[in-house]
């Protein structure tokens, strides 16, 4: 996923809007209706849909660069499903309501992330994906968190079939969010290594933190070429999804651990943006399914197939 004109962009707009103030306010409590007008009235919540239908008609791949530029600010307001949501109803000639729309777990609606402002949600119903409304959310209880246990109502508001679930669709999204988040919190940690100074120099140049940094550094790189690699297709391949998923997964635990080892007692205050960005990784790693989920369908789908393993993974899991 390379960075484009759209993706630049994005980054300019949450870079003005979504300040790390900003997205602490909303966290915890504040109104989210200006900043949410903003990302509406960028068109980037139709980024997806065909230009035919007023849309600007991205790929898999460039909606990936896209919910990467997201997760890297870790955007508490669900754009990068609202995006996803609004492109498949636009592929099967639905209309959905302009605010925000978030993926349930397919039929299950219990701490869906970013969901405490969402007016519609996506489920699965009987094989296909069904959008219903919003009838009332319930926090999480969660320290800053704007993920909710919905109701849905008994309103229908659009239907078609279900070409991606809506589980799938969320840990793609996910796995792409946690990339960004990941990218975030390595830069923020090396320039933390480098203009912290302890016994007269800066604390990356000492050894043991220096191989922090590589480890991080290692996970980082993998997790992101997972996620590429699941946005690499037209559509979206379960299996490489459940590889992303887990993989980004694996990596959060990882990365998040050593960031705040580097950074000691500041990195959980509110005087550093870290901890943001570390506690909606750790809610990833479990959203739309954990990593050991998505293990075990792959290593189920292994089983069952009667290719050897290279065949398996040679011609399933790599990028088309």
């Amino acid at each position: 996923m390379q960075a484009s004109e759209l993706t630049q962009g994005l980054q300019r707009l949450l870079q003005a809007q979504c300040t790390p103030a900003a997205a602490t306010a909303i966290e915890q409590g504040a109104d989210a209706a200006a900043l949410w007008q903003a990302l509406q009235d960028s068109g980037y919540a139709d980024a997806a849909v065909p230009e035919a239908a007023g849309g600007a008609g991205l790929n898999l791949a460039e909606c990936g660069a896209l919910w990467l530029e997201m997760g890297r600010h870790a955007l508490p307001l669900p754009l990068a499903s609202t995006l996803w949501i609004r492109a498949e109803a636009a592929h099967h000639g639905a209309k959905v309501p302009a605010g925000p729309l978030v993926l349930g777990n397919d039929a299950q609606l219990q701490a869906l992330p970013n969901a405490l402002h969402a007016q519609a949600v996506l489920v699965l119903e009987e094989g296909a994906c069904v959008l219903r409304a919003v009838q009332r959310r319930q926090t999480t209880g969660v320290h800053g968190s704007t993920a909710a246990n919905l109701m849905a109502g008994g309103d229908m508001l659009a239907c078609w079939p279900a070409r991606t679930t809506p589980r799938q669709a969320g840990a793609l999204i996910t796995a792409c969010l946690m990339a960004g988040a990941l990218e975030h919190v390595l830069a923020s940690t090396v320039d933390y290594a480098n203009t912290r100074v302890q016994f007269g120099k800066p604390i990356g140049r000492f050894q043991a933190i220096q191989q922090h940094l590589s480890v991080m550094a290692e996970h980082t790189a993998a997790a992101r070429m997972a996620a590429d690699m699941a946005c690499s297709s037209a559509q979206p391949r379960p299996l490489q999804v459940a590889v992303a998923k887990a993989r980004c997964g694996e990596a959060a635990a990882q990365v998040v651990a050593l960031a705040h080892a580097v950074h000691g007692a500041i990195g959980v205050t509110a005087e550093l943006d870290l901890q943001r960005h570390t506690r909606a990784l750790h809610a990833w790693r479990t959203d739309y399914g954990g990593a050991l989920y998505w293990q075990t369908l792959l290593g189920q789908a292994a089983l069952a197939d009667a290719r050897s393993a290279f065949d398996f993974m040679a011609q399933e899991l790599n990028p088309i």
